[in-house]
């Protein structure tokens, strides 16, 4: 037969948060293994009164009361009460308590919570940290009166029309330049390629069986085709666009390309009239930014004057394209096929048309990442810290509406 397990109780009695006590409980207690020990925990106790609803609960059979108490009027109560209801109990300051008496001459000063002491910066951090939780998401605008820094997150945060209004009311807007330059390049060519090579389609013919039941060793029925020598039309030669074009290059296009505003200083490459590029272009790619100028650039009409082989790359912003015609357009073999990483409405809606086209040789379409590898976000960050510790220098990095 077994030997039956003590069970005792211990009540842990605090006017702070009573770690200590608890601490040094279960220190004691796990040095006798025969028992089985479940804690009662009273923190922030302030009155007698409520000190003596909870010692009255205590069965002095199978309970020990264990507390941290540095009002002295308080203290002094417990122990009495402890010692009139044969209470086992250990006041856990008390030897340090004499102590310390004995060695400074002084007395405690009897205010509870010191020893989770903080200056004024952690609570002003506290402070800061729940303001956030309460805020950050926006739906609450009650909080912008109380802010001392107020951060607008927004994309394209060149001279949009936000900056310009922020201006003209004295606001700095600062944006976080070229971070995601390489990554949106190169997911330019990780459609076109995926297209022009017709991958999709040849991935489903090894998968289905299909290659394994053939005889000869390749199969090549979709032709496909080199982007050497083909025309590379551009859209927006900003930065990113200018990325795009040296990687074409370096595939061997020829780059042309067409300015929305019609100011644009490059050189590199020849600039070209909307027709021209729609007329020349086997590879279109869209890198611009939304404005009433570029708002359904490629419709209807353009795709009627785009090459039947040609295919749309579009990394820009998605009411560049007129979605609906673009679905017309690829179902009627207007243009060969469209890589899109942005859509009129994100997420994409099931009343757009292309959320129908499930032929993922004629059309890609990815979840507006092109700007999210890993190294992009961590710059975008990076570059969001040392914006805002230029601000609080007094100093103006990256601000776009001066």
């Amino acid at each position: 037969m077994m030997d039956q397990v003590q069970r005792i109780s211990v009540y842990i009695l605090s006017d702070s948060v009573g770690e200590t006590a608890q601490y040094v409980a279960r220190a004691a207690a796990n040095q006798f293994p025969g028992i089985e020990v479940s804690y009662k925990h009273i923190p922030f106790v302030e009155d007698a009164a409520y000190i003596t609803e909870v010692l009255e609960r205590i069965d002095p059979k199978d309970s020990i009361l264990c507390f941290t108490l540095v009002v002295e009027q308080l203290r002094q109560y417990v122990i009495d009460f402890c010692k009139s209801h044969s209470i086992q109990y250990f006041d856990i300051l008390d030897t340090p308590f004499q102590a310390f008496e004995a060695l400074t001459g002084q007395h405690p000063v009897g205010r509870p919570g010191l020893v989770q002491r903080m200056d004024e910066s952690y609570f002003k951090k506290i402070e800061a940290m729940e303001f956030a939780i309460k805020y950050d998401d926006g739906k609450d605008v009650t909080g912008i009166t109380s802010a001392d820094l107020i951060l607008i997150g927004v994309s394209r945060t060149s001279k949009t029309p936000l900056s310009m209004y922020m201006a003209y009311r004295g606001i700095k807007v600062a944006n976080v330049v070229d971070y995601s330059t390489a990554m949106v390049a190169q997911h330019t060519f990780t459609l076109a390629l995926a297209l022009s090579q017709k991958l999709p389609y040849y991935d489903e013919y090894v998968k289905s069986g299909a290659y394994s039941a053939q005889d000869r060793f390749s199969n090549f029925d979709r032709p496909f085709y080199e982007l050497e020598g083909k025309t590379w039309g551009i859209v927006g030669m900003g930065n990113i666009g200018k990325r795009a074009a040296a990687i074409a290059t370096a595939f061997g296009c020829k780059v042309i390309f067409y300015s929305i505003t019609g100011k644009s200083t490059c050189t590199d490459y020849p600039q070209v009239d909307k027709d021209t590029l729609l007329r020349e272009s086997d590879f279109l790619s869209l890198h611009c930014p939304l404005s009433d100028l570029s708002r359904n650039f490629i419709d209807k009409e353009a795709f009627r004057k785009m090459k039947k082989t040609a295919v749309l790359i579009n990394v820009a912003r998605g009411p560049v394209v007129n979605n609906s015609d673009l679905y017309e357009a690829l179902v009627a073999g207007e243009i060969q096929a469209a890589g899109l990483d942005v859509l009129e409405k994100e997420p994409l809606e099931l009343s757009n048309p292309l959320s129908r086209l499930k032929d993922s040789n004629k059309l890609i379409i990815t979840p507006h990442l092109a700007w999210a590898s890993v190294e992009a976000r961590t710059r975008c960050v990076q570059g969001v810290y040392e914006n805002i510790k230029a601000f609080m220098r007094g100093e103006n990095r990256n601000v776009v509406n001066l």
